[in-house]
């Protein structure tokens, strides 16, 4: 397959010869002269002849501008009329190469979803008894995904998710609390340890707090019992 023709452009930039510098400082002049009169009857005649010589000169040099910038265009414009069309022929084998791009990736993707499928299978037959803790969507990492990402180090990954949930399942059952199953829920529904605990102890305040007030209600029972023997 032949590689591309570089673009070669050679710009002859030519140049235009003119006295505007000396065109310049005469019309300075005038207008420094003129700065200081005054028209007069005797002189609005020189002043309207004055005023037609410049108005000439001046359509005369805005016409040779447009005319020089005309001609100087017709080069450019044909140029850039056919660098167009080329830069619009760029785009069709960018869109070609593109969608075959695009669908390899695709393909390389769906194989490597597929790769990480039977990974995770084979890792949840050596932990089939809490295989429901961790589904696949729950523990899934796009970077998986990445060309440059190996079978071993997603196996580790899913391994190291399920190593991390027993540990967690295992601590939570070591605290021997009365409200373990509702923190055991916890953790299998957002896998934190931390979260889980907390509802352990949450519940155990609670708890505390209403064996207090029953204890409470208790005492005040027996006060007001022991108020009316009294009083019998």
């Amino acid at each position: 397959m032949g590689n591309l023709v570089p673009v070669e452009v050679k710009k002859n930039i030519g140049t235009i010869e003119d006295n505007l510098d000396v065109v310049e400082a005469s019309i300075r002049q005038k207008l420094a002269e003129y700065a200081q009169v005054v028209i007069t009857k005797d002189s609005i005649q020189d002043g309207k002849e004055l005023l037609a010589d410049i108005r000439k000169e001046k359509k005369s040099l805005d016409d040779e501008r447009k005319a020089i910038k005309k001609a100087w265009m017709k080069p450019y414009e044909a140029f850039e009329a056919r660098a167009k069309k080329i830069i619009d022929l760029y785009d069709e084998p960018v869109k070609l190469i593109h969608s075959q791009l695009e669908t390899y990736e695709e393909d390389r993707k769906a194989a490597k979803r597929n790769d990480i499928k039977k990974i995770y299978e084979f890792v949840v037959k050596e932990n089939a008894e809490i295989a429901d803790w961790l589904p696949l969507e729950k523990i899934y990492d796009t970077k998986w995904e990445n060309a440059t990402c190996k079978d071993k180090t997603i196996r580790e990954a899913i391994e190291m998710a399920f190593s991390q949930i027993k540990i967690s399942i295992s601590t939570i059952q070591s605290m021997q609390s009365a409200w373990e199953e509702d923190a055991l829920h916890v953790l299998k529904d957002t896998g934190s340890l931390p979260l889980a605990i907390e509802k352990i102890n949450s519940l155990t305040k609670q708890a505390e707090r209403i064996e207090e007030a029953k204890k409470a209600q208790e005492e005040a029972s027996k006060a007001e019992l022991e108020a009316k023997r009294a009083e019998d």
